[in-house]
């Protein structure tokens, strides 16, 4: 599975690994468990752990997007629906229990095969 492709369909359990993964990186970035990126220099220290981050915080957010365009696709819905996210917590909230709680179609629907 490629968790950065927005094709086919992706299951609930994919869905929570995602958020659990994304918690943990953040945590990880958050209180500096990013590694030394400076060479002991700190001249180098701000500017190769923001690119570091800035890096890290786009790839988690395309994957973030894919997986839920993914789970939106296993429900029968399009992936457009993935916009309510930009409505603040109440979009964001709905989407993310209707994604992580709600079982998908059972067998092929218009966006492929029931995901494993």
């Amino acid at each position: 599975m490629n968790i950065f492709s927005f094709k086919g369909r992706t299951t609930r359990r994919v869905y929570w690994s995602m958020w659990v993964f994304n918690i943990i990186l953040i945590l990880a970035m958050r209180f500096g468990l990013h590694g030394d990126f400076s060479n002991h220099d700190p001249a180098n220290a701000s500017t190769g752990g923001t690119i570091a981050v800035f890096v890290i915080s786009i790839l988690m957010l395309w994957w973030s997007l894919a997986i839920q365009v993914k789970r939106l696709h296993d429900l029968d819905k399009k992936g457009w629906w993935v916009i309510l996210n930009l409505i603040p917590y109440l979009g964001s909230g709905a989407l993310m229990v209707y994604l992580g709680c709600f079982k998908g179609t059972d067998g092929e629907n218009r966006f492929g095969a029931k995901a494993t």
